[in-house]
């Protein structure tokens, strides 16, 4: 009977460790799950930003622009 309350009692303690570890470890990768998906919105922000910003840059009108007013570029009479 001794035996039987032993290893009862070891199979109960095993299972409780196991289910505070795993408990642990979800909420734990729960916890990091949460951080990226911030971090992810961050990064759709910038990249967001950053397309925009790209556009504008692309413009020809900019180009032109800056070609007139910086370089004192014109154009060619002919």
């Amino acid at each position: 009977m001794k035996i039987i309350n032993f290893i009862l009692l070891t199979l109960v303690l095993w299972t409780s460790f196991n289910i505070v570890n795993n408990s642990h470890v979800f909420h734990a990768t729960n916890t990091n799950i949460q951080k990226k998906i911030v971090e992810k919105r961050a990064l759709q922000e910038i990249w967001g930003q950053l397309l925009l910003e790209k556009s504008t840059l692309e413009s020809p009108h900019r180009a032109h622009n800056i070609a007139i007013k910086n370089l004192n570029m014109h154009y060619i009479q002919k």
